[in-house]
């Protein structure tokens, strides 16, 4: 049997699930996917406007 567990401020009860487990909230790997993607799509952009303006001599 487990006891709530009791801090100056609040009660946690330590059976309580998250609220991640009842599918509420993304999985940590669609988390990452999507930061994956957004870091691709600014790195892509980044280079290109990189090689733009090399060719263009600007930079």
């Amino acid at each position: 049997m487990r006891l709530p567990i009791h801090t100056p401020w609040r009660s946690v009860d330590a059976d309580h699930r998250a609220s991640s487990a009842t599918g509420e909230h993304p999985t940590p790997g669609e988390v990452l996917t999507e930061i994956g993607m957004l870091l691709t799509i600014h790195l892509a952009a980044a280079f290109a406007i990189a090689l733009t303006l090399r060719l263009f001599g600007i930079a």
